[in-house]
């Protein structure tokens, strides 16, 4: 079954809308990362992290 993907920023506690229970994916825009990890936990895109790359 397909989720329902929604944003969190429009459900509570940054709205007084009560956040919707069952089959619900979930997009986290309050900053860079949090939109990145929430876009990879739903197969969207591809999360790599990379190490220091700077010269010793």
């Amino acid at each position: 079954m397909v989720p329902l993907v929604l944003v969190t920023s429009l459900f509570a506690p940054y709205s007084d809308r009560d956040q919707p229970v069952g089959n619900v994916a979930w997009i986290g825009p309050t900053d860079d990362v949090t939109m990145l990890e929430s876009l990879h936990g739903l197969g969207v895109i591809e999360l790599l992290e990379h190490g220091d790359l700077a010269a010793v």
